[in-house]
């Protein structure tokens, strides 16, 4: 039987009085910023964790440094679970053993002789020194140091950050930051059909996948952990209501070992996405059934009675979930709430929407699975679809596919051809609600049986081995993945839903990646980070759903600008400045009866020579100088020269007036009496640049140079490079405040708060090129990021409009942040594709 149709809808939100409250909301900060992630752990979390490594874990706060975690929004709450932490050394103290032959059985002795003794430190340093005795090593340090082992460090602590805290800021909640709701068990076991104890939490581990219901109780299913020897498919459910936060064993591990088609059975590095009381999970992987003991090329690797089917998957499965009663709200939780129950048949059924795995070939379309053509809705198997071949160009996101139920009944147990997702992991998958389908863009992908340079080949490998040996590695093979695939299920019902390959409109598109993280909003979805051969990624991609067309965003909000890149405003609006505004030259004074001739230069009052009202003479007027500037003593200012303050030439020019000391660097002494002034400017516009200078027609003919304020602002001269002067980097212009290059993090979307947040991951500890040749050293990250979509620049100066972080300046203004004033008469056009402002500059005329 078939989960019943469903709607994707958004869950109700919470009551306004109480519990929704204006304060808590995060304010407008800038796209990327970084949050702090410290956070208070308990003692209960500390005795658990930092037993061995006291050190490094006692002033740990927060969740730290892990990958491959899980994190999920409920309502207004980021929950993290699990993920694995840096490799730690752990004492062990190896010993042989001896063996002994029991009826046919080999069986273990004993383990009580130690490998690294004395005498076998003495026998390695005589090899050096044949001369050396037992006191001339250190035997117990040589020991020790060898009894050091490192190990891998797996989570199954809960964190939660509400989003809806008391006091705010650009960085995050100002108190309550990270909260710990659970901390989690080490080194759990459960030793199935013994008396041993059995876990009450789920084993550590990382790779798997969670889902947060409109009850408020967290899923979490599969990864890999030490406890289930590779890869798991346990369920647990996490109580998140009331402050009630326990755990309750939903599926045991191996519950569905013998029954492959009740469960998606063991795996990681699945997406799994969710909404109401539906999650979907899509591909992963899991032990190759070739590995089992009865495969080999002879049969094929066809064999499933010890493995199921395995490898890299293409299975889709929905898993419908009973809600439990109770109120939902966390602040009116009532002691009757239903809890998690504890037969699993009573919580919810998983159900295949395509049954197992099948085999693939590349169509016409894109790649394609086969299926058995059925009508019958009381089949295991959903009713296949069949493509309408709809024009790939086409802006629409609608999936254009059609039930084909004539062919079905004319050709019953016959094949049918649709569209569907080859096997990956690694790949990033989100929820849709606004058009009610999922996303799935890339991951990996490789051979099965692997590639070998002395057996039969991939493919012959599979027909025998008798066959032909090969030993070329297909180049057509693509391992890391760049497809873009809807799953439409506005239908009501996820068993009926159908895939569509998106063939994006943009010439410049995401490189292949696995590992990555992809979420949803409005028309929007955003793409961040990722591997790729050698290479952790850093880069963030907008995909506009409706004109199917791909943006990396390079320009966020938080410049990290060079040294050189200043701001003249910050020094003549600073304390103890002398500077002062320029004012627009007075009109040019007349005669007062007709017919109103203009007045000599000496009649007028503010234009050069100038008369000192206070000695009758006229001053000797240098006019304004730039800084440092030279000048030459009796070379005055031109006849008609506007005189200060009446002397602007341009907006926002400032002087100041030139003081004893800076007259004698300009080339005064203290028997010339003059009058100059400096300007407090630093640069000057063009507004003449790439213009023709004939004189003719009211056009200039030399250039014209306008004195302004250096801004400190992107695209500005001296701010526009790298801030750090490296030069083995292939981007060498301005940077931003972003995450570094990772892969394995965990992202969510906060429509309520309208921010993306992204924790964690693995990555190098600065950034590298992106170099086939030379593998670098990798770190795990505990940096907590929040990317507010809407955000711009500089708030685009408040001369234009903001639009997923891209401005749209008003007239009269132009550059990334607006803060560049145009001339009138010049011309600018935004691209579609790039969302950048062009202009063509043609002012100087008039």
């Amino acid at each position: 039987m078939l989960p019943r149709p469903f709607a994707l809808n958004k869950r109700p939100p919470p009551c306004r009085s109480g519990f929704w409250r204006r304060v808590g909301h995060i304010p407008s900060a800038p796209a990327w910023q970084q949050w702090s992630s410290a956070g208070e752990a308990s003692a209960a979390w500390r005795s658990i964790w930092c037993a061995e490594e006291e050190d490094t874990c006692a002033s740990s706060n927060g969740p730290g440094e892990r990958f491959g975690h899980s994190l999920i929004l409920d309502t207004t709450r980021a929950v993290l679970f699990g993920g694995r932490s840096s490799d730690v050394f752990r004492v062990h103290e190896p010993t042989t053993f001896e063996v002994e032959d029991v009826n046919g059985s080999i069986n273990i002795k004993n383990y009580e002789k130690p490998v690294y003794d004395c005498k076998y430190w003495l026998r390695k340093e005589q090899f050096v020194n044949p001369n050396a005795t037992l006191a001339d090593i250190n035997c117990s340090e040589l020991t020790a140091s060898r009894s050091l082992t490192e190990t891998s460090t797996l989570w199954n602590d809960v964190w939660m950050y509400d989003l809806n805290c008391s006091q705010a800021s650009w960085v995050g909640c100002a108190q309550e930051e990270w909260q710990l709701l659970h901390p989690g068990a080490r080194d759990c076991k459960n030793y199935l059909g013994s008396a041993l104890e059995i876990c009450s939490v789920p084993s550590e581990r990382y790779f798997h996948g969670a889902a947060v219901f409109n009850d408020s109780t967290m899923l979490v299913y599969g990864g890999f952990s030490h406890r289930c020897e590779d890869y798991c498919d346990d369920m647990w459910s996490f109580q998140l209501r009331g402050g009630v936060y326990t755990w309750t064993e939903i599926h045991p591990l191996d519950h569905f070992r013998w029954s492959a088609h009740s469960s998606p059975g063991k795996r990681w590095k699945f997406s799994l996405v969710f909404e109401g009381n539906i999650m979907l999970l899509f591909g992963g992987m899991r032990l190759w059934h070739g590995f089992a003991s009865e495969n080999s090329a002879e049969n094929g690797w066809s064999g499933r009675a010890e493995l199921p089917t395995g490898g890299f998957m293409d299975d889709l499965w929905v898993f419908e979930k009973r809600l439990l009663n109770g109120d939902q709200d966390p602040e009116n939780y009532a002691s009757n709430v239903e809890q998690a129950p504890v037969d699993p048949r009573d919580i919810g059924r998983w159900f295949p929407v395509e049954g197992g795995s099948s085999v693939h070939f590349e169509g016409e379309e894109g790649p394609q699975r086969s299926g058995t053509c059925s009508t019958n809705q009381g089949d295991s198997f959903p009713t296949p679809w069949h493509s309408t071949g709809a024009d790939s160009a086409s802006p629409s996101v609608e999936v254009p596919f059609e039930l084909d139920r004539a062919s079905a009944e004319a050709r019953p147990g016959r094949l049918c051809d649709h569209f569907w997702p080859q096997a990956r992991a690694g790949h990033a998958a989100v929820l849709d609600t606004s058009i009610g389908g999922m996303w799935l863009y890339g991951g990996y992908t490789t051979h099965y049986p692997y590639l070998s340079t002395n057996g039969a080949g991939s493919r012959a490998g599979v027909g025998g081995a008798s066959l032909t040996r090969d030993s070329r590695v297909p180049t057509s093979h693509q391992f890391y993945l760049d497809d873009l695939w809807l799953f439409n299920i506005s239908t009501g019902s996820p068993a009926q839903g159908r895939w569509r390959l998106i063939r994006p409109a943009s010439r410049a598109n995401p490189s292949p990646r696995m590992e990555h993280v992809l979420v949803a909003t409005g028309q929007i979805l955003i793409l961040h980070g990722g591997f790729y051969l050698n290479n952790h990624m850093s880069d963030t991609w907008l995909f506009n759903v409706t004109s199917k067309r791909w943006l990396e965003k390079r320009m966020f909000v938080s410049p990290k600008y060079p040294e050189n890149c200043t701001d003249d405003l910050d020094y003549i609006h600073g304390s103890g400045s002398d500077c002062f505004a320029l004012r627009w030259p007075k009109e040019l004074e007349r005669g007062a009866s007709p017919p109103y001739p203009i007045l000599a230069d000496l009649d007028q009052t503010w234009y050069t020579p100038f008369n000192d009202s206070a000695t009758g003479e006229v001053a000797r007027y240098y006019g304004i100088v730039d800084k440092g500037e030279r000048i030459t003593l009796g070379k005055l200012s031109p006849r008609g020269t506007p005189v200060v303050p009446h002397a602007k030439t341009g907006p926002q020019q400032y002087v100041r007036n030139a003081s004893l000391e800076t007259a004698f660097l300009l080339g005064l002494n203290d028997t010339h009496n003059a009058t100059v002034y400096e300007r407090c400017t630093s640069v000057q516009g063009q507004p003449t640049r790439n213009t023709l200078l004939d004189g003719k027609y009211g056009r200039a003919a030399t250039d014209i140079f306008v004195p302004q304020p250096r801004r400190r602002r992107p695209g500005w001269d001296g701010c526009r490079d790298r801030w750090d002067n490296r030069s083995d980097l292939p981007d060498q212009g301005l940077q931003w405040e972003r995450p570094s290059q990772r892969s394995a993090h965990a992202a969510v979307f906060s429509p309520i708060f309208d921010v993306m947040l992204v924790f964690g991951g693995r990555g190098p500890p600065r950034e590298e090129p992106s170099l086939n040749t030379n593998t670098p050293d990798t770190t795990i990250l505990s940096d907590f990021w929040q990317f507010a979509v809407h955000d711009c620049p500089n708030n685009c100066s408040n001369h234009g409009n903001c639009s997923y972080g891209y401005c749209t300046c008003d007239e009269g203004f132009y550059g990334m942040d607006c803060s560049n004033v145009s001339c009138p008469g010049d011309y600018c056009f935004y691209d579609e594709e790039t969302h950048q402002q062009v202009c063509q500059h043609c002012c100087s005329a008039g």
